[in-house]
């Protein structure tokens, strides 16, 4: 096997490992006529094994799932070090999706789809239902997997996830709940008064930041020139969503879409802390 580098890539359209390099070269014939999805899943080298064989598991069945994409799946389990600009230990999550990206080439894609690592329940043709119903940037309801620690069916990733117009609310704010800023944590997720549907669909509701599990256009990469920067209230999707807002690009959330995180203390895991 050639180098590997830092990044396992995980071809599993075509069953087979590759290393960095390859992930470079033109797409094969299988790709012609079909919008190309490349599946980004950054990953610690230190991940709990159960939830390891429930992502790989999951990955596993997106090809033949997603018959109008040509999918290709890399999952990034290297080493990252700190860094003495690091603010704290989320902040190199952003060093870790930027080398992804720089890894695969974003201009052999359309679309990234980032999943996170630890999310354990999620439709096999997440990738067509996100994309194929926005152009923009999609993101489903994510919810933590049952039993929430608060209560059934409650939002996981309420920092990242802001209201439309909201998103600057109180920006020095670093909790990881901001009333008036993040998204609900039980339903209604987004109030009536603030719930602004996209192109008439009443499952599109337009907001202003995602994270988690959401497509984005390569093109935010390529045309745009986003690069991942940690946001010590909204994360580092703040840094290239903003920019797909900047681009004039809709951002959505899709409530006919659920996909589940880990109740990580079921694992043995903690929370991650936003500080």
């Amino acid at each position: 096997m050639a180098r590997w580098h830092a990044i396992l890539a995980l071809l599993l359209a075509c069953s087979a490992l590759v290393s960095p390099h390859n992930a470079s070269e033109p797409l094969g014939d299988g790709a012609a006529g079909k919008t190309r999805v490349a599946v980004m899943v950054p990953c610690s080298p230190r991940m709990n094994a159960q939830l390891k064989r429930i992502m790989m598991q999951n990955l596993r069945r997106l090809p033949n799932a997603n018959p109008a994409l040509h999918i290709e799946i890399f999952v990034d389990a290297g080493p990252l070090g700190r860094q003495p600009g690091d603010e704290r230990p989320l902040s190199k999550t952003a060093r870790l999706r930027n080398r992804m990206v720089d890894a695969v080439n974003a201009s052999r894609f359309d679309y990234f789809l980032w999943i996170d690592a630890d999310v354990v329940e999620y439709p096999p043709d997440l990738p067509s239902r996100l994309i194929l119903s926005n152009p923009g940037v999609t993101a489903p309801l994510v919810l933590i997997e049952e039993p929430g620690p608060h209560g059934p069916n409650q939002f996981y990733d309420t920092t990242a996830f802001t209201l439309k117009g909201k998103g600057l609310v109180d920006p020095g704010n670093r909790q990881p709940y901001v009333v008036g800023r993040s998204l609900n944590m039980f339903p209604p997720y987004i109030p009536d008064h603030l719930r602004e549907s996209l192109n008439g669909d009443p499952n599109l509701v337009k907001v202003d930041g995602v994270g988690t599990v959401y497509s984005i256009p390569t093109a935010v990469f390529t045309t745009g020139g986003a690069r991942y920067e940690d946001h010590l209230s909204l994360t580092e999707h703040w840094s290239v969503v903003s920019r797909a807002h900047a681009l004039g690009m809709p951002v959505a959330l899709n409530t006919a879409v659920t996909v589940r995180h880990a109740n990580l203390p079921n694992y043995g895991e903690a929370w991650h802390a936003n500080h």
